[in-house]
């Protein structure tokens, strides 16, 4: 049997090797790009947050596919950012999806890298379907890389849209749904990287991608700030770290008793404080027994 490498060692890995530990399926949710964009000294507003927040979405995808991700999904906007009161910001959202999503520079990129990109039922958004058009004409009809876009404007929004695409086809499995949405087989996804706070919601999850086991990511990065060493190090801990179950469960309970001061003064992962306007999570240590004094 191999020996499992060390973390460093495996952040160390050729490409190519670190690419068989990856599934070919992930979903992604970044948020932040305004906060991104002031700690490093970029407006928060504007073309200059545009094109920012542009190079940055780039380089993240381009560095999930060099990593062997083949067929990523990124919900780009959730419904709290239809209730923004932000002076300007409702006014201009649909523009700044739509050029974002598939305006002149966006569609460059994905043609020079020979992505295959989509928005979620785009057809069926009034002010993305111009959007929806450029990218089928635009982008490969198929290639090893495929990225789509999530637009949820209200939680009820996407159960609506699935219902009114499969009246009158009839299914016997979830992956053939799937396929009918998306226009091909995809294999469930393996892998959910977040931004901010560990909450889960309807709006989060396209329809039928997540229909197995899905180890889950969040990142106080915020932003597209997703890199090489972060994504390999999820990719370890997915691979090696949490795969804990075993069929033979004989004496793993009775293991628990060496680590007894741990396990009872456990945290609870989740549990975070306001920073600012913002939340963030406290620190996690391993509890250790206090010696007692003499």
């Amino acid at each position: 049997m191999n020996k499992q490498p060390s973390l460093e060692e495996f952040i160390q890995f050729p490409l190519e090797k670190i690419k068989t530990y990856a599934p070919q399926t992930m979903i992604y949710v970044p948020s932040g790009t305004r906060r991104d964009a002031v700690l490093h000294n970029k407006k928060d507003h504007g073309q200059e947050l545009y094109q920012y927040s542009l190079d940055r979405m780039i380089e993240a995808y381009q560095n999930i596919f060099d990593h062997g991700i083949k067929y990523l999904f990124n919900t780009a906007v959730i419904p709290s950012l239809f209730e923004e009161s932000t002076p300007g910001y409702q006014e201009n959202l649909w523009r700044w999806l739509d050029q974002g999503l598939a305006g002149g520079p966006t569609l460059a990129e994905f043609q020079r890298r020979g992505w295959r990109v989509r928005i979620i039922f785009g057809e069926k958004f009034p002010q993305l379907k111009a959007a929806q058009e450029r990218l089928i004409q635009n982008c490969p009809k198929t290639s090893e890389h495929n990225l789509w876009f999530n637009i949820v404007e209200d939680f009820g929004m996407m159960w609506r849209r699935i219902l009114s695409s499969v009246q009158g086809v009839n299914f016997k499995k979830l992956s053939e749904l799937s396929e009918h949405i998306y226009e091909m087989e995809i294999p469930t996804a393996g892998l959910y990287v977040a931004t901010g706070k560990p909450t889960l919601s309807p709006d989060l999850f396209p329809p039928f991608v997540m229909r197995d086991r899905m180890e889950c990511y969040w990142s106080e990065k915020p932003g597209y700030s997703l890199d090489a060493r972060q994504l390999r190090e999820i990719l370890y801990d997915s691979y090696f770290v949490r795969k804990t179950w075993r069929k033979d469960k004989t004496g793993r309970a009775a293991a628990a008793l060496e680590q007894r001061y741990m396990w009872e003064n456990a945290p609870t992962i989740g549990l975070g404080q306001r920073v600012g306007p913002f939340w963030y999570p406290q620190s996690i240590a391993m509890p250790q027994p206090q010696e007692k004094s003499l």
